[in-house]
């Protein structure tokens, strides 16, 4: 009997531990919603500040364009062209391209300038797939362009 009576204790305290970690879950469990989850990979801000600086671009506000893209964009960009660069040089170098045409635009105003930011989110978009990041968010309004 006391064989059996060792085994009914294990078995009731395994059920306790299992009501416990059930209680646990539920109390854990406020009802406000999960964290979100980060949609499109490491470079999907940079890709957003291009967003950015393109829709600046559009309505004439050049140093709105030029403040979204060093100050979002530039840097990661970098980052970006070199890990794209051992995997798939011409979308790096389609990349830097793109990069060095928009700066140009940025420092003389150019009148062209949302369509090479145009150029450079496809370039950017192509970079991000060659290393194998998760595509970026469409900008809001290019449903479909990019």
């Amino acid at each position: 009997m006391t064989r059996l009576r060792l085994l009914g204790l294990v078995g009731g305290l395994l059920a306790l531990v299992g009501v416990g970690v059930v209680v646990l879950a539920v109390a854990g469990d406020d009802g406000s919603p999960s964290p979100a989850v980060e949609v499109g990979g490491r470079y999907s801000p940079a890709y957003a500040g291009l967003c950015s600086a393109r829709s600046a671009a559009r309505s004439g506000d050049v140093a709105a364009a030029r403040g979204a893209f060093f100050d979002r964009a530039h840097q990661p960009l970098h980052e970006l062209a070199a890990d794209a660069t051992a995997r798939d040089r011409s979308a790096a170098a389609r990349l830097l391209e793109a990069k060095e045409s928009v700066e140009a635009g940025l420092g003389q105003a150019a009148p062209g300038l949302a369509s090479e930011l145009d150029r450079f989110l496809t370039a950017t978009a192509s970079a991000v797939d060659a290393i194998g990041d998760p595509r970026p968010q469409p900008c809001p309004e290019s449903e479909g362009r990019t």
